[in-house]
């Protein structure tokens, strides 16, 4: 389910309202913006890859539930008259294991899924499937309730970098036209987060130059799961983490929420 920042429309052209958190977060930001000048040689998001030019009409879907995250599309003049037939399929592939729905930028559609023991995140062009890259990270996650192991959040495009983060809380942002691991940031160490039933579920957010995830960890030393906590989990501060979507910097932390499957929207 989508965590919903009230009062506001998303918008490309509007300033993303998570850029100006509450006075006690503004020496975040202060100190967050020098030590950015040190990443002045990474590509920026607007640095897009090639568009493979597979799209021959339509829109891309390069986000949770679409472009607006809302799950609708603004595609018009379908055809709805398919009968007892069907579009014809233009390609297929295997998947592994995954909750997760695939995206499309640029005439690459991107899938994530769990093969063994790693998550792997795939690239292939649209039109054909053909393989392009893939990227790999271990993961040991095991479902509390002996569900799916595989990844719950959706990958998101944002230009040159697409982010994915797999169900044990790995946070990765790769490069969309080569497959390189541009950062990673391990969130269950970094802040402590309560492994809950399902796992890490939720999609991180891009707003501005930021990355919104929603992390809810807890104070360190705690319960490794929800069911070692007995149903007392703490909070530390980092209900919404923003992170640099550049360098995977902190930016700035705020709310007491826990952890949680929901996904931030604006």
């Amino acid at each position: 389910m989508p965590l919903i920042c009230p009062n506001r429309r998303r918008s490309p052209a509007a300033p993303c309202p998570f850029s100006r958190p509450h006075a006690l977060l503004a020496y975040v930001i202060f100190f967050a913006t020098a030590w950015a000048a040190c990443a002045a040689d990474l590509p920026l998001a607007g640095d897009l890859p090639a568009d493979l030019g597979t799209r021959k009409f339509g829109n891309d879907w390069p986000d949770f539930l679409g472009p607006h995250r809302n799950g609708m599309s603004e595609e018009t003049n379908l055809r709805w008259d398919w009968g007892d037939s069907h579009p014809p399929v233009a390609w297929q592939c295997p998947l592994g294991e995954s909750y997760g729905a695939p995206t499309i930028s640029r005439g690459r559609v991107f899938h994530f899924e769990r093969y063994d023991q790693v998550n792997r995140l795939t690239c292939r062009n649209s039109e054909t499937g053909e393989r392009l890259w893939q990227y790999e990270f271990d993961t040991d996650y095991r479902d509390l309730l002996g569900y799916n192991n595989g990844p719950r959040a959706t990958p998101v495009v944002d230009g040159r970098l697409v982010f994915v983060q797999g169900p044990e809380g790995q946070l990765h942002c790769v490069d969309a036209e080569t497959g390189a691991r541009r950062w990673h940031v391990d969130l269950v160490a970094d802040f402590h987060v309560v492994k809950n039933f399902f796992g890490v579920g939720g999609t991180p957010l891009v707003c501005g130059e930021l990355l919104v995830v929603n992390v809810g960890g807890s104070p360190a030393g705690g319960p490794d799961d929800v069911y070692a906590a007995r149903g007392n989990v703490q909070p530390n501060g980092s209900g919404l983490v923003a992170f640099d979507k550049l360098t995977g910097r902190v930016r700035w932390k705020s709310t007491d929420t826990l952890a949680s499957y929901a996904s931030p929207v604006v």
